[in-house]
């Protein structure tokens, strides 16, 4: 069994997506020139996806066998500054079962960021 804190790749994972849709175009194109064995296409997709709904999933992506879904989590200035993550089994994290989980982690990433100060926009100012 590992010891100590796991250090995985920023491009993978529900969490690290997460992360990268936040950034600008910049920052996150600094990012990725550094970063190899993904997909852009596919990764702008999904970002894109993160950015509409709130939230990001990974299925396999950063462990073999396990499904994620996370929520950026930002300080009163808006800066994000980490993420609430669920991950488990694929087998019992289905994407269905992502999809209701959807729902209560958002919302416990906004009940985190209340507690921080943070007052998330209405929706129609995103656009």
């Amino acid at each position: 069994m590992p010891q100590g804190p796991q250090l995985y790749p920023v491009v993978p994972g529900a969490a690290g997506k997460r992360f990268l849709a936040t950034f600008s175009e910049i920052r996150l194109e600094s990012i990725l020139s550094k970063t190899e064995g993904f997909d852009r296409a596919v990764l702008g997709r999904e970002l894109a996806n993160a950015r509409a709904l709130g939230y990001s999933t990974s299925h396999g992506e950063t462990v073999e066998a396990a499904a994620a879904i996370a929520v950026a989590i930002r300080r009163a200035s808006g800066e994000v500054i980490g993420a609430i993550n669920v991950t488990g089994p694929s087998n019992r994290l289905t994407p269905a079962r992502l999809a209701d989980l959807s729902a209560p982690v958002v919302e416990a990433g906004h009940e985190i960021m209340r507690q921080l100060g943070h007052v998330e926009p209405r929706r129609s100012e995103f656009f």
